[in-house]
């Protein structure tokens, strides 16, 4: 997924620019893929309800969106370009901001 500019992560501090270069070859465990992410089938019982919630109702709490995010960087061994748009093309697809500021601005705490 092509990013647009302003998801990209040139607007990030160079400190967080930094980190995630440095650990974005780090090994995952556990790693997930994606489609074990969008399917709520990972070891996070916490999380797994968050994005069944954002499935089933279109939505989810603002804290609970920083959480999913951060996991989803967690989890995703393509390192965090791919961990963000694993989690922007989710958001866009189940939630009902999606594609909206709201949505993209909890996501951001992944860059």
């Amino acid at each position: 997924m092509k990013l647009p500019i302003f998801l990209k992560p040139i607007g990030a501090h160079s400190w967080a620019k930094e980190t995630l270069r440095l650990h974005a070859k780090d090994v995952r465990n556990p790693a997930y893929s994606s489609k074990q992410i969008e399917f709520a089938q990972t070891g996070d019982h916490l999380w797994n309800s968050a994005q069944l919630q954002m499935v089933r109702e279109g939505k989810m709490h603002g804290f609970l969106r920083m959480y999913w995010a951060k996991k989803i960087l967690e989890w995703t061994a393509e390192g965090p370009e791919e961990a963000l748009a694993l989690a922007i093309r989710l958001n866009d697809k189940y939630s009902l901001d999606g594609r909206d500021p709201n949505g993209y601005t909890g996501m951001r705490v992944i860059k």
